[in-house]
C-alpha cells in the first residue's frame, strides 16, 4: 500500500502536494484518489468529502493548448472518479460540496475543446460527464441564464463543426440535458436577463439553423427549434421587441437575415425551411400576450390595429429579405417561402390595411414579379414557379382586387394558354388557375360585374396571343383547349353564374358584345380581301387559309367559339326577356356569313373527276394529307359555332347554314373516314345525328349518315383504345366516339327506333353491349348512360329496340343449349360440358350478357326469354366452374360464374320461375350447389354463391313444411358428404363452408317440431360430425398463442354453431360432458388474452354467445353463472367498444328468468357501488340500458330498485371531474329514465337526478378545447322530460330547478376576447369543464333547447304514473313555478348587460320564446318586484324592451 493511503492526513497532503505526482515515485494523484476509492481497506473518514474537494476545483483550471488531452477537465478517469464518487458517497454530506459547482462554465469549456479530440476519447470523456451531471446539475446553484446560454451556444457550435462528434449518442445525451435545464430555467428568469439573451441570439443565430438541418434525430432538432422560439417569441422578448420598434436590428428578421446566414448555403437552406413556421408561431405568441404586451389602456380595436401593425411589419421584414436572397440555386425555395408567408399572414387577417404604404408597395412590386414568373415559365420544370405565381396572384385578388386589375389581360391570356408546354401538365399548376379563374368569377358575380368579366375574356381570346407567335401553333391548341379556361368545370360554373346573377340589361349587353366579337372574327378569316387562294391538284377549287398563314389566329378563334358556345347555352333560350330576344336578331347576319365562309371551305369536294374520285382524295395521295391543319380547326369552329347557334336553340329552322351543310354529305362523310382532328370528327358527328333524326331527311339519307356515325364508333369506340394513362390531354378518336355514342343513346334513341333498320338496331344494341363497363376517364361515363336508360319505361316501350335486344341475346348466348344435354334435373355435368363447343371469347361474350341483364328489371322480359336465360345461365355457371379447371382451363372463368349466378339470384328475388324451382331442387343441382367451395381468397365468388345457396334453402324449407322433405333432405345429404371427404383446413370451412349457412338457416327460420324424423336425424348426424371436428381442434386451439388463437374465429363460430344446433335438436338438455368445460375454457382463455390485438370485438362476442348457450344447456334448469359472465362482459367492454356486445347481452336479457335477471342487476350494482371508475362507470351504465330496456315481466320493481342504486352511486360520485364521453353516457342514462321509464320514477328518483345534473353544471378550473353541446342539449331533454311526464313529483324540487335554469342560461354568454388574465379567469372558472368559455353558443341551438324546456312550464301535459285509476287531467306548472320564474328572468338580465361577456343575436332570437314564457309566469306583480330591486339602468332597460315584446305578441282573446 502505498503511504499516501496510510491515513487521512497523508491522503490529504498528497493530494494538496504542489506536483504531480507528489514523489517522483509515487503514482499520480488520479490513480492515488481512485486507489483509494476502490480499496475498501483504507479507513479515510469522509472519503467521497475529501475526494470531491480536491477533485471539483482541477476543472477549473486553463486548458493547454499543446496537451488538452490531458486536462483534469478532458480527462475521462477525473470525471470517471467523480461519477462513481457520487453515485456512491456513503455519510459524507456531498451537498455542500457541490453547491457552488459551475457545471455550465465546465461544459462550456468541454463542448469547445471536445471539437478537437477524437471519436472515441469524445465517446468515453461524454459517457462519464453524462453520468456526473445527472447528479450534480440538480444540486448545483452556480448555473444561472447566463452560463446555460454560453453553455448552449456551445452546444450548437459542437454540431456545426466539422467533425462527427456530436453524431455520437453520449455527446447528444449530454446537449440534451442542457437543453433540457435551459428551457426549465429561461422561464423563471427576469424580463432583463431575457433580453440580455435575446440579444445575444444574434450572434449565434447561424449555428442554431445549421443546427436544425443536421443529421440528428428529428425529436432533438424539434427541441433545438422550440429553444429558439422560446427566446425569440416569449412575453418578454416580444414587449422588448414592441417598446424597441424604431430599433431595426432588434427585429427577428435582422437576426435571422444577418451576414453569417447569407454567406452560408446549408444555413440559408434551413432558413428558408423553417421560416414560415417561426412566422406563424410568432404571431401566434403575439396574439397570445397582446393584452400583456400592449398598453391596458388600449381598446380592443387599438390592440388589433397594433397586433395587425408589428405582423405586417414582420412580414415585409421577411419578404424585403427575401428578395435579397435571390439566387438561380434559391429560387424554388424563396417562391414557396414567399407563398406560405403570405397565406399565414391572411390566416391572421393582417394583410387588410390599404392605408399601409410599405406593405402595398410590397404587394405592387411583389405583382410584377409573378407576372414576370407567369410569361417567362414555359417549361415543365419551372411548373412549380408557375404554381408559386398563381398563388401569389390568388392572394392578391383576396387582399385587394384592384392591384391585378390593371395585369388581368396578360393573367387570362396565360392561363388560357398551355400552362406547361411539355407533353405532362402540372396537376397542381392547372389546379392553382382554376382557384384564380373560380376566384374572378366569384368576385365578378358578388361584384354584378360578370358581363365585364366575360368582355375581357372575349378579348383576350381573340387578340391572337402575340406573345407566343413563335411557338407550335398546333402544340398550342392541344394544351389550350385543356387548359382550366376552356375545362368543363368552369363552364359550368360560368353556366351557373349568367343564370344566377346576370340581369336582363346585363344579358343583352353580353348578347350584343359576343355578336360583334363573332361577326368580326367570321370576316377576318373569311373575307376575300384577307385570304389567300391556295389551288388544289387539279386547278379546280380552292381552300381559304387565314391571311399570312397564322395559325396562332386559328387557335384564336377555335378557343373564341368554345367560350362563347357557353355564353350562347346559358343566355339564349325559350324564356329570355322580350329585351335578350329582341338583341338576337344578329343569328341571321352570322348565318348569312357563316353559310358562305362553310360553302366555300366545302364546295372544293363537289367536283369528281371522270372515274369518280374525289379530288380531295386525290390530295391527300399527292401532299399525303387531306386538309391542312388550320382548314380543319377553322371548319371545326365554324361547325360548332353553327350547331350551337342554328340547331340547339333553333332546330325547327329554315336558315341557310344548315342546309349548306347537309348538302356537303359527302365531304363531311370522307372527313368522318379519314384521320383528322377529333374535334372535327365530334362536329360532323353531332350534325350527323341532327340530321339522322330530321323529320324532313329522307330515309336514304338518315340511313347514311346513322351508317357513317356506327361506322365511326365501331372502329373508335375500341375497350383497348380507352385505356389512359393520364398523360394525354389532347381527345383522342375513342373519347370522341364515347361522346357521339352517349348522345345518341341519352337524346336520339326514341327517332332512331322508328325509322332505323333491324341492321341498325342491331348494331346499336351490340355497341350498347360492349360498353357496358366502359368508363371515360374523363367526362363521360356510357356505363351511367346505360344504366338510365334501361330504368326507363320509355326505353322498354320503344317496340323495335326492345325486340332487337332479346334477339342479340338470344343469338349471344344461342350455343349454350345443346341438343344433346338439355338442361334436366338429372343430367350428367360431363355429357354437358363435352357437348357445348365453344372459345373463351364466347364465354366472355356470356359475361357481358348477363352483366347487361343486371342493369333491367327482368319483367321487361317475356316469360319465354326469362326461362331461356335462366336454363342458359345454368349451362354457363356448370361449364364455368372453376372447380374444373384442370379439364377445361381454356373457359373456365370465375368472372362468368359470377355473373351468371348474380343473375339467377336476381332473377329468382325479383319474379320467381317455376323453371327454375323444378331444376333447384332436384338431388343433382342440390349436390352442385351445396357440395362444393370456393376459396378463400375469393370472396366475392362466395357472396354470390352463398346467395343462390339462400335461395335455394329459403325453398326447401318451404317445401319441407308443405310436407315435401326430399328438398332439404338432399341439400343435408350433399352438404354432409362433402365435408367429410374434405376433413381438413377446418377453420376454413367453417367460415366459407355451405354446412354454417345451412345450419344457420334452419335454427332461424324452424322449429324442431315442424320437421319430420328423416331430416332431423340427418340434422343429429351433422352434429355428431361436428362434434367429432371440433373438439380436437379446440384443444389445440386452448393451448396456442394469442395470434393463433384470434385468428381462429372459424373454429370459435363453429363451437357457437353446434351448441345453437345442441339446443335446437334436444329436448332435455343432455347428460354431464366436457361440452361445458370446453365453453368454460375457451371463455377464461379469452379473458386472458382480451388486451391482445389479435382477439377482436367478434371474437370477443362470439365467446359471450357461447356462454349463453351453454348456459342453456347445463343441468339444473339453465342457473347462470351471473357474476362470471358479467365480470368477463365487464373486461372484455374495457379493451372493447361496449356496443360491440350489445347482441349477446340482448340474447341473454330474452333468456333470463325474473331470478336470474335480479341476480344479474344485483351483481352488475356490487360491482358499480364497490369501485366506480371512468371505464366501468361507462360500461356499467350502457349495459344498464340494455338490461332495463328489455327487462323480463314482473320486474318492474327489481329494477326500479336497481335505477336507485346507480343514481345514489353517481350522486356520491364527482361527476364534474369526468370526461365529456363519461358525462355523455351518465346523461344518456338519466334520459333513457326520464322518457322511456319515468312511469317508474318516485320523488327520491328525482332528488338524485337533480342532484346530477347540479354537479355537472358546476364551475371548474379546467376546460376542454372543445365545447360539448350534446351535454348541454341532454340536460335540457332530461328537465324538459320530467316538467313533461312526472310534474307531479316536483313540486318540492323548483328551488333546485330554478337554480338550473338560472346556470344554463348563464352558460349561454360568451367572454370578451380582451380582457385581462385575472378578469377571464374569474369568469372561466364559472363554466363547467365541459364548455370552453372563448366558445359561442351562436350555432349550436343550445338557446332553442333552453327556450322550449321554458315553455314547457306553461304547457298542460298530462302525468304518466301508475297506481291511479282516476282518469289523468292535463296540467301545467305555470301557477306553481310562478315564485322563482321572475329569479330565472333576473338570470337572463344580469347575464344580457354583463359588461365582460355578450350573448350573441342568434342566442337572444333563439330563447325570445323562453322568456316570454319566463315573462307569463311572473305576471305583472313580478315584474315591479323585480324593478324595484337593485337592478342596474342597463337591466332595467332591458327588462322594458323585453316586456314590452311579449306584450306585444301576447293572445288577448281578440280576433
Amino acid at each position: 500500500m502505498n503511504e499516501a493511503l496510510v491515513s487521512a492526513h497523508s491522503f490529504v497532503r498528497a493530494l494538496k502536494a504542489p506536483t504531480d505526482p507528489p514523489h517522483e515515485e509515487w503514482p499520480t494523484k488520479i490513480r492515488l484518489a481512485r486507489a483509494a476509492w476502490e480499496n475498501n481497506s483504507v479507513r479515510i473518514q469522509r472519503k467521497a468529502g475529501i475526494i470531491l474537494e480536491w477533485l471539483l476545483p482541477l476543472f477549473t483550471k486553463a486548458i493547454s493548448k499543446t496537451d488538452s488531452q490531458t486536462q483534469p477537465v478532458l480527462s475521462h478517469f477525473h470525471w470517471e472518479l467523480l461519477a462513481d464518487v457520487l453515485s456512491n458517497p456513503g455519510d459524507t454530506p456531498i451537498a455542500p460540496i457541490v453547491l457552488h459547482f459551475p457545471i455550465a462554465s465546465y461544459l462550456s469549456t468541454i463542448f469547445i475543446a471536445c471539437r478537437s479530440l477524437p471519436p472515441e476519447s469524445a465517446d468515453t470523456l461524454f459517457l462519464q460527464v453524462h453520468r456526473s451531471l445527472t447528479i450534480l446539475w440538480p444540486m448545483s446553484t452556480q448555473t444561472g441564464l447566463d452560463m446555460l446560454s454560453e453553455c448552449f451556444w456551445a452546444s450548437l457550435s459542437v454540431i456545426k463543426s466539422p467533425s462527427s462528434t456530436y453524431a455520437n449518442p453520449h455527446v447528444v445525451a449530454v446537449m440534451v440535458l442542457v437543453w433540457n435545464y435551459f428551457q426549465q430555467n429561461f422561464d423563471m428568469v427576469s424580463a432583463s436577463q431575457k433580453k440580455k439573451v435575446y440579444t445575444a441570439f444574434s450572434q449565434h443565430i447561424a449555428d442554431w439553423l445549421f443546427a436544425l438541418q443536421s443529421n440528428l434525430e428529428s425529436i432533438h432538432t424539434e427541441q433545438i427549434y422550440r429553444i429558439g422560439k422560446q427566446v425569440l417569441s416569449n412575453v418578454d422578448s416580444l414587449r422588448f421587441i414592441v417598446d424597441a420598434k424604431q430599433t431595426t436590428s432588434l427585429s427577428p428578421s435582422s437576426f435571422l437575415f444577418n451576414e453569417n446566414v447569407k454567406s452560408d448555403h446549408l444555413t440559408r437552406l434551413s432558413l428558408l425551411r423553417i421560416l414560415p413556421r417561426l412566422y406563424k408561431d410568432y404571431l401566434e405568441n403575439l396574439h397570445i400576450y397582446q393584452y400583456v404586451i400592449f398598453p391596458s389602456s388600449l381598446n380592443a380595436a387599438q390592440v388589433q390595429d397594433r397586433f395587425t401593425e408589428i405582423g405586417t411589419n414582420f412580414a415585409i421584414q421577411i419578404l424585403r429579405s427575401l428578395e435579397s436572397l435571390e439566387s438561380p440555386d434559391d429560387q424554388l425555395q424563396l417562391w414557396d417561402v414567399t407563398v406560405n408567408v403570405l397565406l399565414i399572414s391572411e390566416q391572421e387577417q393582417i394583410t387588410t390595411i390599404k392605408e399601409k404604404t410599405e406593405w402595398m408597395s410590397y404587394l405592387c412590386s411583389l405583382r410584377q414579379r409573378a407576372l414576370a414568373v407567369l410569361n417567362n415559365s414555359w417549361d415543365e420544370t419551372q411548373a412549380v414557379l408557375l404554381r408559386h405565381s398563381l398563388d401569389v396572384l390568388s392572394f392578391l385578388h383576396r387582399v385587394e382586387p384592384e392591384l391585378i386589375n390593371p395585369i388581368l389581360p396578360s393573367i387570362l391570356e396565360r392561363v388560357a394558354l398551355s400552362l406547361v408546354t411539355q407533353r405532362q401538365s402540372s396537376p397542381q399548376v392547372t389546379e392553382s388557375a382554376s382557384i384564380l379563374l373560380n376566384q374572378l368569377l366569384s368576385f365578378s358575380s358578388k361584384t354584378r360585374t360578370l358581363h365585364a368579366f366575360i368582355a375581357m375574356l372575349q378579348e383576350v381570346l381573340k387578340c391572337s396571343f402575340p406573345h407566343v407567335s413563335d411557338m407550335d401553333a398546333q402544340k398550342i391548341y392541344q394544351f389550350s383547349i385543356c387548359s382550366p379556361l376552356m375545362s368543363f368545370t368552369f363552364f359550368d360554373k360560368l353556366k351557373y353564374a349568367l343564370l344566377t346573377f346576370i340581369s336582363p340589361g346585363q344579358a343583352k349587353a353580353i348578347i350584343e358584345g359576343t355578336k360583334v366579337v363573332l361577326m368580326e372574327c367570321v370576316k377576318s378569316y373569311s373575307s376575300a380581301s384577307s385570304l389567300k387562294r391556295r389551288k388544289l391538284l387539279g386547278g379546280q377549287g380552292s381552300i381559304p387559309v387565314p391571311s399570312g398563314g397564322s395559325e396562332i389566329g386559328i387557335v384564336s378563334f377555335c378557343l373564341l367559339v368554345r367560350f362563347n358556345s357557353v355564353i350562347v347555352e346559358a343566355l339564349v333560350h325559350e324564356d329570355m326577356s322580350n329585351d335578350v330576344q329582341g338583341s338576337t336578331g344578329y343569328l341571321d347576319a352570322l348565318d348569312d356569313c357563316v353559310s358562305t365562309v362553310l360553302d366555300r371551305l366545302l364546295s372544293s369536294s363537289k367536283n369528281f373527276n371522270p372515274e369518280g374520285t374525289p379530288l380531295l382524295k386525290k390530295r391527300k395521295e399527292s401532299t399525303g394529307e387531306l386538309l391542312e391543319w388550320s382548314d380543319q380547326c377553322f371548319l371545326e369552329s365554324l361547325l360548332r359555332l353553327s350547331y350551337d347557334l342554328f340547331v340547339h336553340y333553333d332546330y325547327h329552322n329554315s336558315r341557310k347554314t344548315p342546309k349548306t351543310i347537309l348538302s356537303y354529305t359527302d365531304t363531311m362523310t370522307t372527313f368522318m373516314q379519314e384521320k383528322l382532328i377529333p374535334d372535327l370528327q365530334l362536329e360532323i358527328g353531332r350534325w350527323f345525328t341532327y340530321a339522322a333524326t330530321r323529320t324532313i331527311s329522307r330515309q336514304e339519307s338518315k340511313d347514311k349518315y346513322l351508317d357513317t356515325l356506327l361506322d365511326y364508333i365501331e372502329q373508335h369506340g375500341t375497350l383497348k383504345n380507352l385505356q389512359s394513362n393520364g398523360e394525354v390531354l389532347y381527345p383522342s378518336s375513342s373519347h370522341v366516339a364515347l361522346v357521339l355514342l352517349g348522345y345518341l343513346l341519352e337524346n336520339r334513341l326514341p327517332e332512331i327506333d322508328a325509322f332505323a333498320s333491324r341492321l341498325q338496331l342491331e348494331r346499336i344494341v351490340r355497341l350498347l353491349i360492349r360498353h357496358i363497363d366502359c368508363m371515360r376517364p374523363n367526362y363521360l361515363s356510357i356505363g351511367a348512360i346505360i344504366d338510365r336508360l334501361f330504368q326507363r319505361a320509355s326505353f322498354w316501350e320503344m317496340q323495335n329496340i326492345k325486340a332487337t335486344l332479346q334477339s342479340v341475346l338470344d343469338q349471344e348466348t344461342s350455343f349454350l343449349i345443346s341438343k344433346h344435354a338439355p338442361v334436366t334435373p338429372n343430367m350428367d355435368w360431363s355429357i354437358l360440358r363435352q357437348s357445348i363447343k365453344c372459345s373463351p371469347s364466347d364465354m366472355e361474350r356470356v359475361a357481358v350478357i348477363y352483366k347487361l341483364s343486371l342493369r333491367f328489371p327482368s319483367n321487361y322480359l317475356s316469360k319465354k326469354s326469362r326461362d331461356d336465360l335462366i336454363l342458359k345461365a345454368l349451362n354457363a355457371d356448370v361449364f364455368t366452374d372453376i372447380s374444373h379447371l384442370q379439364e377445361h382451363p381454356t373457359v373456365c372463368n370465375k368472372e362468368i360464374n359470377v355473373a351468371c349466378r348474380a343473375f339467377l339470384s336476381k332473377s329468382w328475388n325479383e319474379q320467381p320461375s317455376k323453371l327454375l324451382e323444378e331444376l333447384v331442387l332436384a338431388p343433382s343441382w342440390m349436390d352442385y350447389f351445396f357440395g362444393k367451395k370456393f376459396p378463400v381468397e375469393d370472396p366475392f365468388h362466395q357472396e354470390k354463391l352463398n346467395g343462390m345457396r339462400v335461395a335455394i334453402l329459403r325453398l326447401a324449407i318451404q317445401n319441407t313444411l308443405k310436407g315435401d322433405t326430399l328438398p332439404l333432405d338432399n341439400i343435408l345429404r350433399a352438404s354432409l358428404n362433402y365435408e367429410v371427404k374434405l376433413g381438413q383446413d377446418l377453420n376454413d370451412m367453417l367460415i366459407r363452408s355451405p354446412l354454417v349457412l345451412l345450419i344457420n338457416s334452419i335454427i332461424d327460420s324452424t322449429k324442431r317440431s315442424r320437421l319430420y324424423e328423416t331430416t332431423i336425424s340427418l340434422i343429429n348426424e351433422i352434429r355428431t360430425h361436428l362434434n367429432r371436428w371440433l373438439e380436437p381442434s379446440i384443444e389445440q386451439l386452448l393451448r396456442a398463442d394469442s395470434n393463433t388463437f384470434g385468428s381462429s374465429g372459424g373454429i370459435v363460430k363453429g363451437w357457437k354453431m353446434f351448441l345453437s344446433l345442441t339446443t335446437w335438436i334436444l329436448d332435455e338438455p343432455p347428460e354431464p360432458s366436457n361440452l361445458e368445460s370446453i365453453s368454460q375454457r375457451l371463455f377464461r382463455r379469452t379473458i386472458q388474452l382480451v388486451s391482445s390485438p389479435y382477439v377482436d370485438s367478434e371474437f370477443c362476442s362470439d365467446i359471450l354467445s357461447i356462454v349463453l348457450i351453454q348456459s342453456k344447456l347445463s343441468r339444473g334448469n339453465g342457473v347462470l353463472e351471473t357474476a362470471g359472465f358479467l365480470a368477463g362482459y365487464l373486461l372484455m367492454c374495457s379493451a372493447r367498444p361496449p356496443s360491440s356486445f350489445d347482441k349477446p347481452l340482448s340474447q341473454l336479457c330474452k333468456a333470463l328468468t325474473l331470478g336470474q335477471y335480479e341476480a344479474l342487476l344485483d351483481s352488475l350494482a356490487e360491482y358499480l357501488e364497490k369501485q366506480v371508475t371512468k371505464v366501468v362507470l361507462h360500461v356499467a351504465l350502457h349495459a344498464s340500458i340494455l338490461l332495463l330496456k328489455q327487462a323480463p315481466e314482473k320486474s318492474s320493481k327489481i329494477s326500479s330498485n336497481y335505477v336507485s342504486r346507480c343514481l345514489r352511486v353517481l350522486t356520491n360520485t364527482d361527476v364534474s371531474r369526468l370526461s365529456s364521453p363519461e358525462i355523455h353516457q351518465v346523461l344518456v342514462f338519466l334520459r333513457f329514465q326520464c322518457s322511456e321509464r319515468a312511469i317508474t320514477l318516485q320523488t327520491l328518483d328525482v332528488s338524485g337526478i337533480l342532484t346530477i345534473i347540479h354537479s355537472m353544471t358546476d364551475g371548474s378550473p379546467d376546460h376542454n378545447t372543445n365545447t360539448s353541446y350534446s351535454i348541454f342539449q341532454n340536460v335540457v331533454s332530461i328537465l324538459d322530460d320530467l316538467v313533461r311526464l312526472r310534474h307531479d313529483l316536483l313540486n318540492s324540487f323548483f328551488p333546485h330547478i330554478s337554480e338550473i335554469l338560472r346556470r344554463l342560461i348563464s352558460l349561454l354568454r360568451t367572454i370578451r376576447p380582451q380582457l385581462g388574465t385575472k378578469q377571464y379567469r374569474l369568469l372561466a372558472n364559472a363554466y363547467p369543464r365541459w364548455i370552453n368559455p372563448l366558445e359561442s353558443f351562436g350555432e349550436s341551438g343550445g338557446a332553442g333547447h333552453l327556450a322550449r324546456l321554458l315553455t314547457m312550464f306553461t304547457t298542460k301535459t298530462l302525468v304518466r304514473s301508475r297506481g291511479n285509476n282516476e282518469l289523468p287531467k292535463a296540467a301545467s306548472l305555470a301557477r306553481s313555478f310562478a315564485r322563482h320564474a321572475p329569479y330565472v328572468l333576473l338570470a337572463y338580465l344580469q347575464a344580457a348587460s354583463d359588461p365582460l361577456t355578450y350573448m350573441t343575436a342568434q342566442v337572444r332570437k333563439e330563447l325570445q320564446p323562453g322568456l316570454f314564457a319566463l315573462c307569463a309566469m311572473t305576471g305583472e306583480h313580478g315584474r315591479d318586484t323585480l324593478m324595484i330591486q337593485n337592478l342596474s339602468a342597463e337591466q332595467k332597460v332591458l327588462l322594458k324592451t323585453l316586456w314590452g315584446n311579449y306584450v306585444k305578441q301576447k293572445y288577448t282573446g281578440k280576433g
